[in-house]
């Protein structure tokens, strides 16, 4: 019910499908009291929440294949609502 930071070297190098579950800070919203902003200097206080975003909302852009993949969900997304 709320997020940790993971940080686990017993997992290195084990097969993904092993893993266990995380989530990745996508980076879209964020939600935080102005003094944990202004006097801590981060966006996460200490508990934090999750908004969990499905897959197909979200897309980290860093390199033109990303760009490629958020505009092909984008087109589903368009097509699902003109149906």
């Amino acid at each position: 019910d709320v997020l940790v930071d993971y940080d686990d070297e017993a997992v290195e190098n084990m097969p993904r499908q092993e893993l266990p579950s995380v989530y990745l800070r996508a980076g879209s919203v964020y939600a935080t009291r102005r003094d944990v902003l202004m006097v801590d200097g981060s966006f996460k206080g200490e508990v934090s929440r999750p908004y969990v975003i499905p897959p197909e909302r979200a897309a980290n852009i860093d390199i033109m294949p990303d760009m490629i993949v958020a505009e092909y969900y984008i087109g589903k997304l368009m097509e699902q609502s003109q149906a």
